[in-house]
């Protein structure tokens, strides 16, 4: 890195062009007389060394007349134009010029400045109270920094310490702007390399860093902002940066509407939104981005998001980790959401970690909910979300993965809920997703509006549609494991029903679960087809079926589900049920059902049982084969593995169960002549 930055300051120092005139000074006075004699509107560059020592310039000022062709008069204490200013010490801190606090220090035009302090600056019209550099946009005219000090200046404008040019190898520290609606407390329009901008403040927004600022490699610690953006506030993007410990009252504890590559962001906090980062893009900042970034430990002591609020953005390849959203009683919302990240409209993680993240709420308001561990809202693709919890029990606590979150592809495991339900997910949808070992005393996934081809281990509750799904090996009790930081350790209360609430499956298996009580607990009017029900060990089948709580199974498997060693495969506590075309095993209730027709008594329906992920495919002499009810959505329908070799119908005949037999794929032909 540092190579490449003294090419990048040695090239900064070239375009200057040949050098005109050499002077070493000692004292303000000849510091003032120098620039005096070498400012020049044309291409050469003069160079000033300066000896160590303290330069007082206080009483000093210098009209910049010469730095704009429209002749303005602002006055400075020194004014720079074509000019280089260099400190003979390598310690910056060793040369230090500084003003009255009054007026701006600095106010440059195509000059280059190198170990030196700029202190005590004031700016009562415009930004820089330091510094203050030509429009970084008008290039030849850009002013240069390395390895320099901006320290304890102020603006009424934008940038407190510094406004416009680029810097090298600098510190900007302890600088402020006034105005109640200015921003970038430490600086604005900069390009910045390798630099730290700490303990900045802003009494708006932008703590550190406002505006047309790019940062590469550099440091943003320890920033205040009273509204929004901590550390960066809107416009600014950075590059394999660290930005630490920055505080926002309002949102985006470290940064606001900035975009991040590859950088941390960490130990931040907000009263408002997105302890880590807030990001809604509007028509000043165009879109924003945020990819393989770091954001950890920061929290939120607001409503939402302990790491990071997103709306119309995508994180990429990000970690959310270790944040929390902790919700105290001086919080007056009865809703607070995402203790890793909170999600509005248009916002997406795609490739991300959500990990150990936790939303607590010790609130006293009344109907208080609490949503969320992991992620609340929007949408998720490739996500893994593991260890995040809502581990404090206070009234209404959903979601310890994610809430309302519409997840694709994702792993969601170890995730934990204090006595809440959906400790897996709670809301949105789930497409192809593993939710495993989710512990609570409610549901695995419970609400979601459609699960396709998913593996749950663990309960459902509904309404919740399932499709081509695998409910499997769901044990009674669970017991967290050593290290997965979450904050109950033991057992957790046994569960009672595998499914709850109103359930509508299709091509789906429930095979080898324990639970205490049932099943499937009917709700309203559920709905099993081509489901395969086997080896679960419940005392009941189907609980609470009565005349408002049906259940209707077509095209179903039920065999090996027991109560010890009793067979229990359609055992129900209502007669309000519907069966067709069902293969059923042995150990039924008594009572006659609503209706019946086309069953098949057998417990034997042949599974292939070969120890692989489809081992209740059926064997080609099952009983169950092309016995089923064909439909209407059959026809260019899949069977449970979604794979296009096994279609729902062969030769026009459906097979009962989840699986369609097919002896070999479809367009394999073996044949012997």
């Amino acid at each position: 890195m540092k190579r490449v930055i003294g090419v990048t300051v040695a090239a900064a120092v070239c375009a200057f062009g040949a050098r005109a005139e050499e002077r070493t000074v000692s004292t303000a006075a000849d510091l003032v007389a120098a620039l005096q004699a070498l400012n020049s509107a044309t291409t050469s560059t003069s160079v000033i060394y300066l000896e160590p020592g303290n330069y007082d310039v206080s009483d000093y000022g210098m009209t910049n007349w010469t730095l704009y062709a429209r002749g303005s008069s602002t006055v400075s204490h020194l004014a720079l134009a074509h000019i280089k200013v260099s400190g003979k010490s390598a310690n910056p801190r060793d040369v230090v010029i500084f003003g009255n606090g009054t007026n701006r220090v600095i106010h440059s035009a195509a000059s280059y400045m190198e170990n030196l302090t700029v202190s005590n600056g004031f700016s009562v019209a415009g930004g820089g109270g330091g510094v203050l550099s030509i429009d970084a946009s008008t290039s030849d005219k850009r002013s240069f920094f390395s390895n320099v000090v901006i320290t304890c200046c102020c603006a009424s404008g934008t940038g407190g310490g510094i406004y416009y040019g680029e810097m090298f190898d600098s510190l900007v520290t302890s600088n402020c702007v006034t105005a109640a609606v200015t921003a970038g407390g430490g600086i604005c329009g900069m390009t910045c390399h390798n630099c730290e901008i700490s303990r900045n403040y802003s009494p708006n927004d932008g703590g550190a860093a406002y505006y047309r600022t790019e940062l590469y490699n550099c440091r943003i610690l320890d920033n205040y902002a009273e509204k929004s953006g901590g550390g960066l506030y809107q416009g600014c993007a950075a590059y394999g940066c660290l930005i630490a410990g920055n505080i926002s009252k309002s949102a985006g504890g470290g940064a606001y509407n900035a975009s991040l590559y590859g950088s941390v962001v960490s130990n931040n906090l907000t009263y408002g939104s997105g302890g880590g980062i807030y990001v809604s893009p509007n028509g000043n900042t165009g879109p924003i981005t945020v990819t393989n970034t770091l954001i950890c430990c920061n929290e939120s002591v607001g409503s939402s998001g302990g790491g990071a609020s997103i709306k119309n953005c995508e994180l990429v390849d990000c970690v959310i980790s270790n944040n929390s959203l902790n919700v105290r009683g001086g919080v007056t919302t009865t809703t607070t959401a995402g203790g890793g990240v909170y999600v509005e409209s248009g916002g997406v993680l795609k490739h991300c970690k959500v990990l150990f993240n936790r939303h607590y709420n010790t609130n006293e308001v009344a109907n208080a909910r609490t949503y969320g561990g992991g992620q609340y809202g929007g949408a998720a693709e490739d996500c893994i979300f593991e260890g995040n919890a809502i581990p404090t029990r206070k009234r209404t606590r959903q979601g310890a993965g994610g809430y309302a979150v519409h997840m694709t592809n994702c792993l969601v495991r170890n995730n934990y809920i204090e006595g809440g339900a959906g400790a897996g997910l709670n809301g949105g949808s789930a497409y192809r997703c593993v939710f495993t070992n989710n512990p609570c005393e409610g549901a695995t996934v419970r609400q979601v509006s459609l699960c396709r081809e998913c593996v749950i281990v663990g309960p459902v509750t509904g309404p919740l549609a399932l499709e081509s799904c695998r409910l499997i090996n769901y044990a009674s009790r669970y017991y967290l494991e050593e290290g997965q930081n979450v904050s109950k350790s033991g057992s957790v209360t046994g569960i009672d029903y595998l499914t709850s609430g109103t359930i509508c499956a299709t091509n789906c298996l429930f095979a080898g679960n324990s639970v205490n009580t049932a099943i499937f607990r009917v709700d309203g009017g559920s709905k099993l087809v081509n489901c395969t029900i086997a080896d679960n060990s419940a005392y009941r089948t189907l609980w609470e079926v009565s005349e408002t709580k049906t259940m209707t199974a077509e095209n179903c498997i039920f065999v090996g589900n027991m109560t010890g060693s009793t067979p229990r495969n359609l055992w129900t506590t209502g007669t309000n049920v519907t069966l067709r075309n069902c293969f059923v095993g042995s150990g039924r209730s008594t009572a006659p059902l609503l209706f019946e027709e086309n069953t098949i008594t057998n417990d034997n329906p042949k599974f292939v049982k070969d120890g692989s992920r489809d081992a209740y495919a059926l064997k080609l002499k099952s009983p169950a084969i092309g016995k089923g009810l064909v439909m209407d959505w059959m026809a260019d329908a899949l069977d449970i593995r979604q794979d296009p070799a096994y279609p729902r119908l062969r030769d026009g005949a459906v097979d009962i169960g989840c699986y369609q037999c097919w002896l070999d794929p479809i367009g394999f032909k073996f044949s012997i002549k």
